[in-house]
């Protein structure tokens, strides 16, 4: 069985790119582009994201990504893994949860506990839920410098939401102690169930959690210009 080093070795060869073009391309670190072609598994992130980063390597390189996880946890020494579609039917399924409190809630408070949940955050797919942006505090209009890393690390298991100069590259759970690198040309959009639980870090200096404890929160850090441009 190929590796996942050789999987992807031979697609971007295929597809005539180099890897630093493959990070740009990808937004995704070299040192773990090189990691994953290099079947490095224990230099690269928690399984959680190194499988976000093969879907989005993948499909930068037009290229079926199971055959590549399937590699992947192989080398990690495990017979399945968690894909995309049932990860997000899980996610789906708990955002539901609360409706089901609703009705206890209801019978036990009447219209008193009507208001109170219907208030309640949630995602733009549930059937009545409020539209995310008005239900969660945005810390936006931060600056990163031009080049900076921008590192997540969970405290505690929660969800998140990542989008990369316009992409859409995690939406998730994470457990605790879960790290994720991300070098923004652009702008990078953090999303979290619990923003308290994800501390930032930017070039290696901490800047505290996401947000302060509550309901889901997202923050945006545009990148500055650099010199010249």
């Amino acid at each position: 069985m190929a590796t996942m080093g050789d999987l992807l070795q031979a697609a971007r060869a295929n597809a005539g790119m180099t890897t630093e073009a493959a990070a740009l391309a990808t937004n995704i670190p070299r040192q773990h582009i090189a990691a994953m072609e290099a079947n490095d598994v224990a230099a690269l992130p928690p399984a959680t994201f190194t499988r976000g980063f093969i879907r989005i390597y993948a499909r930068v390189l037009q290229v079926p990504a199971e055959p590549i996880l399937a590699a992947y946890g192989a080398a990690l020494g495990t017979r399945t893994y968690a894909i995309a579609g049932p990860v997000r039917r899980a996610r789906r399924r708990r955002r539901r949860a609360p409706w089901l409190v609703l009705g206890l809630l209801l019978l036990a408070g009447g219209a008193a506990a009507l208001a109170l949940v219907v208030t309640a955050p949630g995602r733009q797919d549930a059937p009545a839920a409020q539209p995310r942006a008005s239900t969660a505090a945005v810390a936006a209009g931060s600056d990163l410098p031009a080049g900076a890393t921008l590192e997540l690390v969970a405290l505690r298991a929660t969800d998140l939401e990542i989008t990369v100069d316009g992409r859409a590259v995690f939406d998730g759970p994470v457990t605790t102690g879960t790290r994720q690198q991300w070098a923004p040309r652009r702008v990078i959009v953090v999303r979290a169930d619990a923003p308290d639980a994800v501390a930032v870090v930017v070039n290696r200096a901490s800047i505290g959690t996401l947000g302060p404890p509550g309901g889901p929160s997202q923050r945006t850090w545009r990148v500055a210009a650099g010199p010249g441009s």
